[in-house]
């Protein structure tokens, strides 16, 4: 199963919960909730857009792949509700935030 997440307004990507995402990818079945669980490889999400991107309604912003139906239907609920979005321009994050032992 494959289908979107979509964006619920015309506006601007602000930000997204990390951590839902990472629960969402272990619901899904693809990473472990405890040693040993197994992963499925079909499974997981493919984000669109990026924190500052211009959306419009009703555009896909997270591709969802599922196993199981119910599964994709619970995983879109949850990725839905962990992205921000505003009305007005965002600064997109800084892609390289510092360099660890430059040496100088």
């Amino acid at each position: 199963y494959v289908d979107m997440v979509i964006a619920p307004q015309p506006g601007y990507l602000a930000g997204s919960d990390a951590q839902m995402f990472g629960l969402t990818a272990v619901a899904l079945g693809g990473g472990r909730a405890k040693k040993g669980d197994p992963i499925d490889h079909g499974v997981g999400m493919v984000l669109r857009h990026k924190v500052g991107d211009r959306v419009e309604q009703g555009e896909g912003v997270v591709e969802v792949h599922a196993n199981d139906r119910g599964k994709l239907l619970e995983a879109k609920a949850n990725l839905s509700s962990a992205l921000g979005w505003r009305g007005q321009p965002v600064k997109k994050p800084a892609l390289v935030h510092g360099i660890i032992g430059g040496g100088k």
